[in-house]
């Protein structure tokens, strides 16, 4: 008798020292993955083979259970059981789900629609989850609209003999609040007169946290700042007085360098260095260079804040790129007034371009010889992005317009504008993505390099073509570069599993020789791709097909981060 205690006791701490995989059955409202992650369990994706199953002691299964039980009813499942056994290797969790609660009323008191923040409706199964997730969504867009103080009053009477549920929301916010007194510390070396220019608000103007982020961008756009805390205090129910602590980098120089590829430049090397606070008051001094087999360039930067939120610089870049037909070297000198109120850029440069064209590939086509053009440029930006390389929402607009007058310190009289705009609309989580891209360029007097005509094809223009093979081609079969375009693109854009999302694409393009261009005709292209979400942005993958004749026509592309 004694033996037999003996070996049970010896057979069960044996069965709960080991280690099990775990699955699950019976949960047809919620999936395995969702479980997994509620249970803490990592699971590696399929396509990371080389990763083996987290495996499970058996002594945690009533801790599981537990836990898998109260995980179902935060979801509306307040009748789930669960069962476990062990066989074969491996534990497997009977899940009985029951019936869930069933949300049969929602009643709103608000001053303002908040109604896109309540992800119920009548007859959806209550999750005490999204509950707790609205309420914190409705507390902020009230902060947002400028009261400080909500009173929030929610409930969620729940019926489990029933299984219903039924939902209260009532808003009652307090007077509008305003930012009162402000106040900045900041380093000896940077002039608070210059940082106040930061600010997106000012004393008087009315509350909003979105204003606070945007201040806090503002700051750390500028690379010798390294911490900005903002600390908020209401003074009373309608003052929230603002304290700003700003600290500079302590070690102003920072240090690029790195090797990458995309589709069409292949692979590149950069190496960049920076001081980040040059002389004080955040000004910046650069030198950065590229490499790829299209093009070398070496780039010396310098730019200072001024005062009332606008910035001066000047850029010198000296770069030796090849086209198709023609190599060109460019000495370029840029002086350029830049004005900054989130979510608007307006810049005026003076461009001072020398360059020179040789091996050409027929001179009638690229023009070989030196070239002088000193260019006046204005562009105005609007961008709302959330992200610039991951953007699930907001939109930009760019109008860029560029020109010269034929003198003596320039050869030619020409003006060349492009405007972009596109719209990221979130439909969780999928995305749609829409821009289009008009360009023209317009000579009228003297020569220009062939390098300022545009060029369709590649991963950021039409992918069923390769870069800047899109269009007529002189008798190398060389692209001669365009006077016109115009282009449209729509994206789908949606998660698989893990860290892989795909995309559903169509690029059109409209081309001609002329400063307009040709509507009648139209070079269309349809494709997929594939996402992988990095610490650095999206690894992309496209493939793109002309739709006259995708067997003859269809390029590859890759690239990090999304095309817009």
């Amino acid at each position: 008798m004694i033996k037999r205690f003996i070996l049970s006791s010896v057979f069960i701490s044996f069965l709960y020292a080991a280690t099990y995989h775990i699955h699950f059955i019976g949960n047809y409202h919620i999936n395995s993955n969702e479980l997994y992650k509620a249970l803490g369990i990592e699971q590696p994706p399929f396509y990371q083979f080389w990763k083996k199953d987290t495996l499970i002691n058996a002594k945690t299964l009533p801790f599981i259970k537990s836990k898998l039980i109260n995980f179902y009813k935060l979801r509306g499942f307040y009748h789930c059981k669960v069962q476990y056994s062990i066989k074969n290797g491996s534990v497997y969790l009977y899940i009985k789900e029951g019936k869930p609660i069933i949300v049969k009323t929602v009643s709103v008191i608000s001053k303002h629609n908040i109604k896109k923040f309540i992800p119920f409706k009548n007859g959806s199964i209550f999750s005490a989850n999204n509950f707790e997730k609205s309420k914190k969504e409705i507390k902020k867009y009230y902060i947002d609209k400028g009261y400080c103080l909500v009173d929030l009053d929610t409930k969620a009477w729940i019926d489990i003999v029933k299984n219903k549920a039924y939902l209260t929301y009532e808003v009652n916010p307090n007077k509008i609040c305003r930012f009162g007194n402000i106040r900045i510390n900041s380093p000896k070396d940077i002039d608070k007169n210059i940082l106040k220019y930061f600010l997106d608000f000012n004393k008087g103007d009315k509350y909003s946290l979105q204003r606070i982020s945007n201040t806090y961008k503002n700051f750390y756009a500028r690379d010798g700042i390294s911490s900005v805390i903002i600390k908020q205090t209401k003074k009373d129910d309608a003052t929230v007085d603002i304290n700003i602590k700003i600290e500079e980098n302590k070690k102003p120089f920072y240090l690029q360098a790195g090797i990458g590829a995309n589709s069409d430049e292949g692979v590149e090397a950069v190496f960049g260095i920076k001081d980040r606070n040059f002389r004080g008051n955040l000004k910046t001094l650069g030198f950065f260079a590229k490499y790829t087999h299209l093009e070398k360039s070496a780039t010396i930067n310098f730019d200072m804040p001024l005062y009332h939120k606008k910035t001066f610089g000047t850029q010198s870049k000296y770069s030796s790129e090849i086209y198709p037909g023609f190599k060109e070297k460019k000495y370029l000198q840029t002086l350029f007034l830049k004005y900054r109120n989130r979510p608007n850029i307006l810049q005026g440069d003076i461009i001072v371009d020398v360059s020179k064209v040789y091996d050409s590939h027929d001179l009638q086509t690229y023009q070989e010889g030196s070239f002088l053009l000193t260019s006046a440029k204005i562009s105005f930006i609007q961008d709302t992005r959330d992200n610039m390389l991951e953007p699930t929402k907001g939109y930009f607009f760019k109008g860029t317009l560029l020109g010269s007058i034929k003198s003596v310190i320039s050869d030619a009289s020409y003006y060349k504008y492009e405007i972009e705009d596109g719209y990221i609309l979130p439909f969780l989580p999928y995305i749609i993505a829409l821009k289009a891209h008009f360009g023209s360029l317009h000579k009228i007097d003297g020569d220009i390099p062939a390098s300022y005509r545009f060029y369709a094809g590649g991963m950021d223009s039409n992918r069923a073509y390769t870069y800047r093979e899109l269009g007529p081609k002189d008798k190398n079969d060389n692209p001669i570069g365009l006077n016109s375009i115009f282009e449209i693109t729509a994206e789908y854009r949606f998660p698989i599993k893990g860290n892989f999302g795909g995309v559903l694409f169509s690029d059109n393009s409209y081309i001609s020789q002329d400063s307009i261009p040709n509507f009648s005709k139209c070079y269309n292209s349809l494709g997929f791709g594939l996402r992988y979400k990095t610490p650095i942005g999206s690894l992309a993958f496209d493939i793109g097909f002309d739709i006259s004749h995708p067997a003859k026509q269809h390029a590859f592309h890759f690239r990090i981060g999304e095309q817009f």
